[in-house]
């Protein structure tokens, strides 16, 4: 079984090294996987374990960290919400069901919690991912244009 478990401070220096993998495979030609200092950066800026608003969690599976998530929480008019803002499972443990058991145990916790809508974004050269979300209850919400200039 796949458990939640919060990523504390003393985690940062592992957690930097996940969150590395998890940028190379997802945008290995951005900034932050090219430059260093900018990856830092972004880490530094995007990882603040001590807010309270972001949820920080490991998958871990018999005492193995095979994954990560990042969470963020909101509440208006009453209604609380959350946004998916980073769900990772390390390349060795993917295609065994631990993805789908820990994203199951994520969205029953956030339930537990009077969560009422849970919102994320997949690239859209990612199929694998929306195949993945879809296949846990997730649709298509609105469409994110964007151009590069």
């Amino acid at each position: 079984m796949v458990e939640l478990v919060p990523i504390r401070e003393a985690d940062r220096d592992e957690l930097r090294e996940v969150v590395r993998r998890y940028w190379i495979g997802l945008m290995p030609h951005a900034p932050v996987v090219q430059d260093p200092a900018r990856g830092e950066v972004e880490f530094r800026n995007r990882f603040r374990l001590d807010d309270a608003e972001s949820l920080h969690w490991w998958a871990v599976l018999d005492g193995i960290r095979i994954g990560f998530a990042k969470v963020d929480l909101a509440e208006e008019n009453g209604e609380r919400s959350a946004q998916v803002r980073d769900f990772y499972v390390e390349p060795e443990w993917r295609r065994r069901g631990y993805g789908r058991a820990f994203a199951r145990a994520m969205i029953g916790w956030l339930r537990e919690q009077g969560v009422g809508q849970i919102d994320l974004n997949v690239r859209r050269d990612n199929p694998v991912a929306l195949a993945f979300w879809r296949s846990l209850g997730f649709d298509l919400a609105l469409y994110h244009l964007r151009r590069y200039l």
